[in-house]
């Protein structure tokens, strides 16, 4: 019997067992990665092209074409799709970042081969139908007018053009008028030039054996459009001179606040000493601006701060909506929570308690062949190897206090931080 007096031993994570993945190709040298695991008969397939905001010539491009590969193609309409997905009871989402364009399935292995035909479909043969163009781009308008009256949404949208740019991908914001600005052959001209054979990237995951990756490779094994623009894309970062950009909203009874900077991909020198360091400050439940902002001042329900990472660099935010009328202390005592961090070095203990927590939210996020998935999705696509988690690890374990207080006068001066409010203050 267990004896429940006795705590379980404390182990320090040192190394995590990743579920290794079997690297093949298909006939026509699309990478496959395959992550064999779980109990259920379940298979995740993710297709993943380079074809996000960053290679759009026209705003909202990218995301358009991607979300409307499933509205009806060569063979088979929208709603004889959307049925067939149903009948067998698998799930497809579409998802558009930045940087790249993913189609996710999830499906039965009986099924399978079955669910492939219609993604074969929608990945070739998608032929953007004007009625379906037209109910999309109406509901997107809509949509659109809703989330321009969210204090939270509208400061999300200026924060990231103020640090980066209103030219720049990572900084563009669409406008109402740019609904009415895309062609059905602007969709067709993106999908043909990116959506190919030598632009694509496959991972498998699950109850996946040599059957599956034959059928994989029957219908996506052979060079359809094989063909890819050449994008050497230089954009110029021009951030905001403004450091401080109030959108007035008379009539809000909360105001949103984000506030941070430029930082950098994930592969800088630097990127895992600020995760550590933004975790002590914003990063969990625990962190310091929820004790300060929330526990201790209840000015907000919650706040918290982040690290964004994309191909080609990266920021930091401080993200939250507090009521208006202490809009402006709040902004106080972020930037008291900050100078502490410049000025006085953390503690062992909370600095130890922070590592654990974030080496622990490590481990869990390898849980099962397709959150593993999800991780080698972001080896791909910021062309990494496993490694990079054993290196983690270990330059987590090996930044010191000292370190974290340099990073902080480093990153972090107020000069270098930009404030974008909506609302009152």
């Amino acid at each position: 019997m267990i004896n429940r007096k006795i705590h379980p031993e404390f182990k320090e994570i040192t190394k995590i067992n990743i579920l290794e993945a079997e690297q093949k190709k298909l006939d026509n040298n699309i990478p496959v990665y395959i992550l064999k695991g779980g109990t259920q008969d379940i298979i995740k397939l993710d297709l993943i092209f380079e074809a996000g905001v960053w290679y759009q010539q026209k705003n909202l491009i990218a995301s358009l074409t991607n979300s409307m590969l499933n509205a009806g193609t060569k063979n088979f309409t929208e709603l004889q799709i959307a049925e067939k997905i149903d009948n067998y009871g698998a799930h497809i989402n579409f998802n558009v970042d930045r940087d790249n364009a993913e189609i996710s399935i999830f499906t039965l292995k009986k099924h399978f081969n079955e669910v492939l035909k219609i993604a074969n479909d929608i990945v070739k043969y998608p032929t953007f139908p004007k009625k379906e163009f037209t109910t999309s781009i109406n509901k997107k308008k809509k949509q659109f007018i809703v989330d321009s009256t969210k204090v939270k949404i509208i400061a999300g949208r200026e924060f990231t053009k103020s640090i980066f740019g209103e030219t720049h991908p990572y900084g563009i914001m669409a406008n109402l008028s740019d609904y009415d600005n895309v062609t059905i052959s602007d969709l067709k001209q993106f999908h043909s030039n990116f959506y190919t054979s030598n632009n694509c990237k496959i991972i498998i995951s699950g109850s996946v054996d040599n059957g599956e990756f034959n059928q994989l490779n029957s219908f996506f094994g052979n060079n359809w459009d094989e063909k890819k623009i050449t994008t050497n894309n230089i954009f110029e970062i021009n951030a905001s001179l403004q450091k401080e950009n109030i959108i007035l909203k008379p009539d809000a009874v909360q105001s949103a606040l984000r506030i941070g900077r430029i930082m950098f991909s994930r592969t800088h020198t630097d990127f895992i000493g600020m995760q550590l360091l933004n975790t002590v400050f914003g990063g969990y439940f625990g962190s310091r601006l929820m004790k300060n902002i929330r526990e201790d001042k209840g000015y907000t329900y919650g706040i918290g701060s982040a690290i964004y990472s994309m191909k080609n660099s990266g920021y930091f935010t401080i993200v939250s909506e507090v009521n208006s009328s202490v809009c402006r202390d709040a902004i106080n005592e972020i930037y008291k929570e900050i100078s502490i961090l410049q000025e006085t070095i953390i503690s062992n203990d909370e600095l130890t308690l922070v590592r654990n927590y974030m080496k622990g939210e490590l481990v869990k996020s390898f849980d099962g062949a397709f959150a593993t998935s999800d991780k080698y999705k972001m080896l791909i696509e910021n062309n990494l190897d496993k490694s990079y988690f054993d290196n983690y690890l270990e330059k987590l374990s090996q930044i010191s206090n000292n370190d974290l207080l340099n990073l902080a006068q480093k990153y972090l001066s107020k000069e270098s931080l930009i404030n974008v409010i909506t609302g009152k203050c």
